[in-house]
This record gives structure tokens, C-alpha cells and sequence, in this order.
């Protein structure tokens, strides 16, 4: 089932103990939370469009956005702040594996929304 969100949408495909399988599309220009999860990890490929990546071990040490691309794996820790951005000429397509003991939205700590979500 698509779900839907203020930056584009994403659908689960599998999800077991321990894992889930999703695919994100995100929308030219749009970009999700910067945001981190307590209890998963996650493992990305960028597989079309291109964007950014933030991501750093807390805010004061954010690095500069990195570009990303097709082809691309970055692994997210747990408690790792991240945040994947569309260009703005073209949506961003990244299938994400979670693994963890909570694989679930419920896990998600935001810090910066621009969609003024908690």
C-alpha cells in the first residue's frame, strides 16, 4: 500500500522480524525530516534521480550535504541524524532495508520538518 506524505510517498514490499523493505520517492525539490531512529538502522541504494544527503552525529556537527545518485549505498546507524533532498529538476528513488528490534514509523525522531510535523 502507497503511503503518502507532504514530500512524495513510499510503500513497504516486505517486512519481517528484524527487517523491513520499503521503496521512497521523493518529490523535485522536497525533502524529508532530519531525523534520526532510537531501535533501526538503515541501508540505502539510490536507484534514479539525484539529490542530497545531511547527515552527521548531531546538529552542530552536520557535514555538508553530500550529492547523490543512482548506484549509490549509505548506511544510516541508529541514533544517526540524516535527511535525503530531492534536485529540483527530478525526484529522488531509494529503496531503504531497515533492520532493528522496531521497524516502524513510530521510531522516527524529528528535528527540523519544514512540513511543521512533531
Amino acid at each position: 500500500m502507497v503511503q503518502k506524505t507532504p514530500w512524495g510517498h513510499w510503500e513497504t514490499f516486505a517486512e519481517g522480524p528484524g527487517y523491513k523493505l520499503k521503496r521512497l520517492h521523493i518529490d523535485c525539490g522536497e525533502c524529508f525530516s532530519l531525523q534520526y531512529h532510537e531501535h533501526r538502522e538503515e541501508h540505502w541504494v539510490v536507484v534514479e534521480g539525484a539529490g542530497t544527503y545531511t547527515h552527521g552525529w548531531s546538529e552542530s556537527a552536520l557535514k555538508e550535504p553530500e550529492g547523490v545518485g543512482p548506484g549509490m549505498h549509505i548506511h544510516v546507524p541508529a541514533r544517526y541524524l540524516h535527511r535525503l533532498t530531492a534536485a529540483q529538476h527530478s525526484p529522488l528513488v531509494v529503496v531503504e532495508v531497515q533492520t532493528g528490534e522496531r521497524c516502524e514509523e513510530a521510531d522516527i525522531v524529528r528535528l527540523a520538518d519544514k512540513y511543521k510535523r512533531s
